[in-house]
C-alpha cells in the first residue's frame, strides 16, 4: 500500500532535516477506509489497550461508512500520518483521545509510524491541512524525532512515576 521513504521523496526543512515525505500516488479510498476501520475496531473491542477509544454517537456513522465502503471527504474522519525517527521510534503506545484547538481526535502510535484521526464536525487546525489524507493530492507524511514528541514525554512521565 505504501512504500518505504526514499531520499528523493523527502521534503527537508531549512536546516536540511527531513520534515515530511511525499507519495505522489496512492489509493485514497482503501487507505482512508483502513484507518477508519482501525478506529472502529479499537472502539468496539473490550481490550483494555484501547480503553480510551470511546466514539459515542460517532460509532454508528463510522460503521455505516465502512460497510458502505465510503471513505467520505477529507473532512470526514480526517487522517494525518506521521513517521518517527531515532531512538524510541519502535515503541508502540495505546491510542489516546486528544484535542487541539477544540477539535477532538485520536492518536494511534505504532512502531515508526502513527496517525491522527478526527472525530469531530470541526476541521483540523490549518497547520495540519497540508498533511490531511486527501483524494487527488500527494500524501504528505510528517517526519519527527521520537525523543522530541509528546509520546516520548508521556513515556518518561510514566517511568518517573514508577521509579519514585
Amino acid at each position: 500500500m505504501l512504500s518505504s521513504p526514499s531520499p528523493e521523496n523527502y521534503i527537508v526543512d531549512d536546516a536540511g532535516k527531513p520534515a515530511a515525505y511525499k507519495i505522489e500516488t496512492f489509493d485514497y479510498k482503501q487507505l482512508k477506509l483502513f484507518f477508519m476501520s482501525i478506529l472502529w475496531r479499537a472502539a468496539i473491542t473490550s481490550d483494555s489497550f484501547f480503553a480510551q477509544v470511546q466514539l459515542g454517537s460517532w460509532e454508528d456513522k463510522l460503521k455505516k461508512m465502512i460497510l458502505a465502503q465510503d471513505p467520505g471527504s477529507e473532512n470526514d474522519f480526517s487522517v494525518v500520518l506521521f513517521k518517527y525517527e531515532g531512538d524510541g521510534s519502535e515503541i508502540m503506545q495505546n491510542p489516546t483521545k486528544q484535542k487541539q484547538d477544540g477539535v477532538n481526535y485520536y492518536r494511534f502510535r505504532f512502531p515508526k509510524y502513527g496517525f491522527l484521526i478526527k472525530v469531530d464536525q470541526r476541521n483540523f487546525p490549518p497547520n495540519l491541512a497540508p498533511y490531511i489524507l486527501s483524494p487527488n493530492q500527494p500524501l504528505l507524511i510528517g517526519v519527527m524525532e521520537y525523543m522530541d514528541s509528546k509520546e516520548s514525554e508521556r513515556i518518561w512521565a510514566i517511568r518517573d512515576k514508577i521509579s519514585d
